[in-house]
């Protein structure tokens, strides 16, 4: 009887050090992900900016009518348009994550004081 209750004893101390570990682990890979995606729209805009700028020296060299100029410039504008509110948004979510995550953790603080 002493050795089953030594083994409930035994798992309960492992679940209670491994479940902190791996819910941290957890966030720390979703955070990861959210910071890819971030850098990859940053990267996607870049490259439409890239873009807007190639637009701008084909309209120099007078390779594009000023239509041609302006429906390309106009399309490359709302894609970078799209891509920053996209990225506004992966930073917002995180930034309501990790508040969420403050908060239960100094709701778990509190009551392991209480």
């Amino acid at each position: 009887m002493s050795i089953l209750l030594g083994s409930l004893l035994l798992a309960a101390c492992l679940v209670i050090v491994v479940w902190p570990l791996a819910r941290r682990t957890a966030a720390q890979a979703a955070g990861e992900e959210a910071d890819a995606l971030a850098e990859g729209l940053r990267r996607a805009r870049e490259r439409v900016y890239e873009e807007i700028r190639a637009l701008q020296q084909e309209r120099f060299l007078g390779n594009l009518t000023p239509e041609q100029y302006r429906a390309q410039l106009d399309a490359a504008r709302s894609r970078a348009a799209h891509l920053a509110a996209q990225q506004a948004g992966v930073q917002e979510a995180m930034a309501s994550v990790e508040e969420e995550a403050e908060a239960a953790l100094r709701a778990a603080a509190g009551e392991a004081e209480a």
